[in-house]
Formats: C-alpha cells, sequence, structure tokens
C-alpha cells in the first residue's frame, strides 16, 4: 500500500501458477532464499512493515505460493531472522539475532520427522553461530560463542539441543585473540581470527583421529589484510584467500591445505606508472 497526495493505492500480487492472489503476510521477499539438499523445498524469508525479515517460509517445487508453510515467526522485534543450509549439505538452519543474542533452529536432513529443534534457547547477552563438521569419524556442531568471553571461543556439541555448559572447547578462550567466523570442510577447518592488530586465516587440519596441525597461513609482510571467500564445497582441499597490504594490490590466492603453498590466481593491476 502507499498513498500518493490524497489518494491511497493497494497493489496485489498474483501467483501466475494458480491465479490467487497471495496473502499479505507472504508478501515482500528479502535476499537469502536456499534450496533444501533434494532441490525440493525452496526456504526464503519476508519482512514486516519495518522491513525487519521476521518470517521463514518454506516452499515446496511445484504448488502455489499461497499454501507455503510459515517455518519461523520471530515476534521479538530486536531479532531478525535468515535461513541457509551448512556446506555439508546436512542441516538447514534458521537464525534468529539481535545486536547482542543469537539462537539457531536447525532440521537434519538425516532424520527430518525430528522437524525443526532450537540448539541453544536465547540468552540474553549470548552470540554464537552453529555449523557442522566431521570430527574423528564423529559428526559434531561447531560453536562460536562469547559465553566465556567477549572474544569468543570455538566448541564442538553433539548433534542434537544443547546449552552452553556442555559445550567442549576446541580453541580455548585467549583475550589477545578475536575469533571471529568458522568454516568446516571435510579434512579441515578455516578460522577467521585478529590479533596483534592483524586478521589471520587460521587451519587446523582434520584427521582420522580428530583435530591435527593447528597454525596460521603465512605472508612475507608485517602488516596486512588478509580473508576467504567463494568457497562453498565441502570436499575441496584447496581455500580461496583475499590479501593486501599497503604495497601489494589486492590479490587472490588459493591455499592448499595438502601442500601448504599458496598459489596466485589474480592481482589488480595497479594503473598510471606507479
Amino acid at each position: 500500500s502507499d498513498v500518493v497526495g490524497d489518494e491511497r493505492y493497494t497493489v496485489h500480487v498474483k501467483d501466475l501458477s494458480s491465479g490467487e492472489l497471495l496473502p499479505d503476510e507472504i508478501l515482500g521477499v528479502i535476499g537469502g532464499a536456499t534450496w533444501d539438499r533434494a532441490g525440493e523445498n525452496l526456504y526464503y524469508t519476508t519482512v514486516d512493515e519495518s522491513w525487519r525479515a521476521d518470517k521463514v517460509w518454506r516452499h515446496r517445487l511445484g504448488t502455489a505460493q499461497a499454501d507455503d508453510e510459515l517455518v519461523h515467526h520471530e515476534t521479538d522485534g530486536r531479532f531478525f531472522v535468515g535461513v541457509g543450509r551448512t556446506r555439508s549439505d546436512r542441516f538447514m538452519v534458521v537464525a534468529a539475532g539481535s545486536k547482542t543474542t543469537s539462537e539457531y533452529r536447525f532440521l537434519d536432513a538425516h532424520a527430518p520427522d525430528l522437524g525443526w529443534r532450537v540448539f541453544a534457547r536465547r540468552r540474553e547477552g549470548l552470540e554464537y553461530s552453529l555449523d557442522h563438521a566431521v570430527i574423528a569419524g564423529q559428526d559434531r556442531f561447531l560453536v562460536l560463542h562469547n559465553d566465556i568471553g567477549p572474544d569468543f571461543e570455538l566448541s564442538t556439541a553433539p548433534i542434537e539441543p544443547t546449552d552452553a555448559p556442555a559445550w567442549e572447547p576446541l580453541i580455548g578462550y585467549d583475550p589477545s585473540v578475536r575469533l571471529e567466523d568458522v568454516d568446516a570442510f571435510a579434512g579441515h577447518l578455516v578460522v577467521h581470527q585478529r590479533s596483534g592488530g592483524l586478521t589471520q586465516v587460521r587451519i587446523i587440519e582434520l584427521g582420522e583421529d580428530g583435530p591435527g596441525d593447528d597454525y596460521l597461513v603465512e605472508f612475507a609482510a608485517e602488516v596486512y589484510s588478509v580473508g576467504t571467500a567463494g568457497n562453498p564445497a565441502f570436499e575441496q582441499p584447496t581455500v580461496r584467500v583475499g590479501y593486501t597490504t599497503l604495497a601489494v594490490p589486492p590479490s587472490v590466492y588459493d591455499y592448499d591445505v595438502r601442500t601448504r603453498s599458496l598459489t596466485l590466481l589474480k592481482r589488480t593491476p595497479v594503473l598510471g606508472g606507479y
């Protein structure tokens, strides 16, 4: 709806496959739609009147949008919601977060009859993220959280609802190291952290017996910025890395975890004779 001058205009949206008008509550789709592992259901997010992402829906391929199922409705105005899938493709996750508090729901593709379950219920001030890893042959959740301190700790938990006291530290809390994110792959974990004034990429290799070597990807410069992106495949042995310094223009590398070597893929050219 909108008001132009003294007149109010209302726009109605029609589902072209059925000819039906869509109910108002599923209008206002925001970015971030995600297919399930089987490619049969599309999960998407809609916004409320203040453009806060507040609802997650499930659309089954081949059905009318008017029949879409409401998966989660976040009624607390401080929280925004989003939906995604773990890199391993096993879990769908719905994240709800405010400025200071997090809560995750998960759906196990191996046990869909269990439905959506809350991993750890929201507690004011507790921020955490959830990912899936296979460690020593066991499925585990990776939980990056600030329950111990403001610079975060990386823990593991069983594949079931689990409160913070039962989380097991994998990278213990260190006030001199800020843990910012973690990505799980079949053979290694990639931890994004800050220490000594630098952004850093940390590798934890995963072997048959569990976590193995734990080290930083090293660069020659003393001061630099580094991060990762574009690493969608769970089984891939390489990590796509972005790197730059005050003297080196933005560069893209592949870091091979098997050989611990960097391969330069692209570097932004410096123009003008400099």
